[in-house]
């Protein structure tokens, strides 16, 4: 019993009739592109021809020896290619099938090619199925493919054939070509607008972005990597991150241990000799819980650093002489301090009061004040080394710490420094300031002490310094202490009984030893308690 033809064969051929065609006389392709328009064509389809032609050799290889002829087509059924056996395919050629001819059932009749287009399902035309007679010798199978997450026609795929060949095997074996092609297509299409959609982040970010394969080797480098980066992407692009002195052993780490970081901060020179500060992101890229490359990227904030940077000096520096200032040396001090406890450390503090400034500041003026302060900044820098920090502490103090000294002999060398210094005059322009510093020393004792107390030894030295008769230096010792506590405890007495009207007045004959006189008077001042 023969099969009953399919619908779409019965209504082409009805078409054929209707338009008076004669199926004993060849009905070639009535339009041909140009070879400028075929070419133009086939730049268009390349990656679509690649992909349908890989498959259909594959095709081919595994039915090496049977002559079949694969012809390829665009969705409106211009022939873009012919591959498979040549004696078929110049047979074809003979009745004008040639590459870059348009097949339409108006002009082709019935063909594979129009009805593989035309339907939704891969399609079969065996012998008399085509409507013109010089066809009847030949088997055909065809099948569209698409872009499958649109359905948009892409063209079509039909294998051509002796009769004798048929076998309803090479439908199916079209059927799994075509899925193939669609899905490499889908695939590539996909990764396309991937690529698109990463060279967009890759240009817009203004973050630098660098990733590499699981081996190290740099395959992606952004514009603003390169910007930012010492090198230039053609000499990153290909090579092995783990020679980056800046980022290799981090990224070794990311691919080899699979360890992630996060804002790390990375300094480093640019192309032009400019600091650049980054913070660094990295981390593993995985599929399918396996490893296959590493992404980093780099934020600039060298703008913020370098502000950050400013605030900082300002904030632990002194602005008129740019010593650092009274915060600073607390928090270096306090930081000695802590660090003692577990390994100790000799440390001295030299603190200095400059001698009659408040009259060179009253009778000179502020500037000249300011003038002379920034001089003296001067001079106390020059008797600095390389153990020895210099600050300001304000109005017109300075002090000085001098840290892992083997003798103290060097601190009292220090201060004799300093005081030859100043037996120079100090010229502000048109005038000649003598002054002279007083000078308090304190050794940090070997057991701990706070940083108050110990600035109190040394206020109190300096202050000791000044009674002495100035420009001069006193070192504060326990005998020191016990003397100012006293001196302190007697004037408070002083005071207090003062104001408790705890004197009183008492007079005293003075008589002479020999004749017993009174010779003159004593009055003493006492306390009534």
């Amino acid at each position: 019993m023969n099969e009953k033809e399919p619908y779409y064969i019965t209504e082409s051929k009805q078409l054929c009739r209707e338009r008076g065609m004669d199926p004993d006389i060849i009905a070639s392709p009535k339009v041909k592109m140009t070879e400028l328009e075929l070419a133009s064509k086939r730049k268009s389809y390349s990656e679509i021809l690649s992909v349908v032609s890989f498959f259909s050799k594959k095709l081919l290889d595994s039915l090496k020896g049977t002559p079949i002829l694969i012809v390829i087509s665009d969705e409106k059924g211009f022939l873009l290619e012919m591959v498979g056996d040549e004696t078929i395919k110049s047979t074809v050629e003979q009745f004008g099938i040639q590459i870059g001819s348009l097949f339409t059932q108006e002009d082709t009749g019935t063909n594979v090619i129009s009805l593989a287009l035309q339907q939704k399902h891969p399609i079969r035309l065996i012998g008399e199925d085509h409507f013109h007679s010089f066809l009847h010798g030949i088997a055909c199978y065809g099948a569209a493919f698409h872009y499958t997450d649109e359905n948009s026609l892409l063209g079509s795929v039909c294998l051509m054939m002796p009769i004798a060949l048929q076998n309803p095997l090479f439908l199916t074996m079209l059927a799994h070509v075509v899925d193939s092609i669609e899905r490499e297509l889908l695939l590539r299409k996909q990764n396309r607008k991937l690529n698109i959609m990463n060279q967009i982040m890759l240009s817009r970010t203004r973050n630098g972005i660098v990733i590499t394969d699981e081996k190290g080797i740099t395959t992606e480098f952004n514009d603003f990597a390169e910007e930012i980066s010492p090198f230039y992407k053609n000499e990153v692009i290909g090579r092995c991150i783990y020679e980056s002195g800046i980022t290799g052993e981090y990224f070794k780490r990311v691919l080899q241990h699979e360890e992630k970081f996060e804002n790390v901060e990375l300094k480093y020179t640019g192309k032009k000799g400019n600091l650049i500060v980054c913070l660094f992101d990295a981390q593993p890229i995985y599929e399918n819980d396996r490893v296959i490359g590493a992404f980093g990227q780099f934020r600039d904030i060298t703008d913020r650093y370098l502000i950050e940077e400013k605030y900082n000096y300002l904030a632990y520096h002194d602005d008129l002489t740019n010593l650092p200032n009274r915060r600073y040396f607390q928090k270096e001090l306090q930081a000695f301090i802590k660090a003692n406890k577990k390994k100790k450390q000799s440390l001295a503090v030299l603190y200095l009061d400059l001698d009659r400034f408040k009259v060179i500041n009253d009778t000179f003026g502020h500037s000249k004040g300011d003038h002379l302060l920034k001089e003296v900044a001067k001079r106390l820098s020059s008797c600095i080394s390389e153990n020895s920090q210099l600050a300001r502490m304000g109005g017109d103090e300075f002090i000085i710490t001098i840290t892992n000294f083997k003798n103290p002999q060097e601190i009292t060398k220090l201060a004799d420094k300093i005081l030859a210094k100043f037996s120079k005059p100090f010229r502000l322009k048109s005038i000649e300031i003598h002054t002279s510093v007083s000078i308090g020393i304190a050794i940090y004792p070997d057991y701990p002490l706070n940083l108050e107390e110990f600035m109190i030894y040394a206020d109190n030295a300096m202050y000791q310094a000044k009674e002495q008769g100035k420009n001069g230096y006193a070192i504060y010792t326990d005998e020191l202490i016990h003397l100012l506590t006293e001196k302190i405890t007697l004037e408070s007495d002083l005071k207090r009984a003062l104001n408790e009207n705890e004197f009183f007045l008492q007079y005293q004959p003075q008589i002479c030893s020999k004749t017993g006189e009174i010779v003159g008077v004593e009055a003493f001042f006492l306390e009534s308690s």
